[in-house]
């Protein structure tokens, strides 16, 4: 009877031992891992290397406004008086300063033609009063750039150079003209590649 008993505890113990393997698998199973990296630190977060951001600055609609309207104005006047400069002294003034001053101008181009005008003069101009009437006789000679010229009257001289053609300045020479005063000449480039050279007098 005794030996029954022990081969009963012995079995009890077996099973006591085996569930404690299990719960303590399980333990290991729920028990978070931990980290192997190490934390950094704040000496170190500053001097890592961030991708600097663009600088914004926050400015009031009107006051925005008021800088746009105020380039804006800017370049109207600028406009005007590139228009109203002496071409002959702002073709100087280029070629001392090539960089600072603009580097674009306007060539007239022929009625019903692919021609530049390239220059002009007036060839007549008589106005006078003839039994009651007034009568004018102006007339122009047009230089065209393929080397011909025009005879006409002054009115279709005007009617005939209303296209003008925008050209970007890719050279500067200054010719001189003994006894004369000296000629600076322009060579402007287009946008479909096409080259001029003009003199600066008949660039608007």
């Amino acid at each position: 009877m005794a030996i029954q008993k022990t081969k009963e505890q012995k079995d009890i113990d077996l099973a006591k031992k085996e569930l404690g393997k299990f719960v303590e698998a399980e333990e290991s199973v729920d028990k978070p891992v931990e980290s192997v990296d190490k934390p950094v630190e704040k000496e170190e977060l500053s001097k890592l290397s961030l991708p600097e951001s663009d600088e914004t600055v926050e400015v009031k609609k009107s006051d925005l406004e008021t800088i746009l309207s105020k380039i804006e104005k800017q370049n109207s006047d600028i406009e005007l008086l590139m228009k109203a400069a002496d071409k002959s002294r702002l073709a100087k003034l280029q070629s001392a300063n090539p960089n600072d001053l603009v580097r674009k101008y306007k060539v007239s181009k022929w009625k019903d033609t692919e021609l530049f005008v390239i220059g002009w003069k007036l060839t007549s101009n008589r106005c006078e009063i003839i039994m009651g009437k007034w009568i004018e006789e102006q007339t122009a000679r047009v230089v065209l750039s393929d080397g011909t010229y025009r005879d006409v009257s002054l009115l279709e001289f005007y009617r005939s150079m209303v296209i003008k053609v925008a050209g970007e300045v890719i050279k500067t020479a200054v010719e001189e003209i003994p006894g004369k005063e000296n000629v600076t000449l322009f060579t402007l480039q287009f946008e479909n590649g096409r080259e001029l050279e003009i003199n600066s007098v008949y660039v608007n």
